[in-house]
């Protein structure tokens, strides 16, 4: 009976995601913006435990707008997935203004990840959309960097971070770096990813004229 209880939760989850799970992955998407504000005035205002509670759940949030939106009907959307970039970088630069504003991490952290967020958004990516590449929404190691980024933020929220600057520096400088690192690395792999999309679409084209030419 237990089994068939979450078979019948999992279909009505799922019919439910299959209707309105692009409504639910912009709310997701659109909370981080409330939830940067909150995060960062709490961080302001010295109320660690509580900033580092929010941060966690707006984290959640980035993971539930992905999963949502690929449980729609009509899946995962290439704006979609521009938008979420963008509030990530805003909730990135407001929780890292915020930090440097209380010396929790350096101004170098939030320059180079500022720069290369600006960089990305105004520089790269409109050049190789000029170019031909369709699809330049984040890849995994844009992805990796911004979590690597979060997890940097989340550790300058605590007490041990207070303790031992030296070791905070060391983490902010290794989220930094892989942020800095995902812009160079970003091109080569949407020219992968439109390779790879252009390889499927020229198999289903031979497939499909196959048929025809029997």
């Amino acid at each position: 009976e237990k089994g068939s209880a979450r078979t019948r939760m999992r279909k009505k989850t799922d019919a439910f995601m299959h209707e309105h799970g692009r409504k639910v992955a912009d709310i997701a998407t659109w909370s981080r913006v409330p939830l940067a504000i909150a995060v960062a005035g709490a961080i302001l205002v010295d109320k660690r435990k509580l900033a580092r509670r929010l941060h966690l759940v707006a984290l959640a949030s980035d993971g539930i707008d992905g999963w949502a939106s690929r449980k729609s009907k009509n899946g995962g959307t290439i704006n979609g997935g521009k938008l979420d970039n963008r509030i990530d970088k805003f909730y990135t630069f407001t929780i890292q203004s915020a930090l440097t504003v209380t010396g929790d991490a350096s101004p170098k952290h939030l320059a180079l990840i500022t720069a290369r967020d600006i960089t990305m958004n105004n520089i790269t990516r409109p050049f190789f959309e000029k170019n031909g590449i369709d699809d330049t929404s984040a890849v995994l190691s844009s992805k990796a960097s911004t979590i690597a980024v979060s997890a940097a933020q989340y550790f300058a929220m605590t007490e041990r971070a207070g303790r031992h600057p030296v070791l905070n520096e060391g983490v902010q400088t290794l989220a930094t770096g892989a942020k800095v690192i995902s812009l160079f690395e970003s091109p080569f792999a949407w020219k992968r990813r439109q390779r790879r999309r252009e390889y499927a679409q020229n198999r289903f084209e031979e497939a499909k004229a196959k048929p025809l030419a029997a």
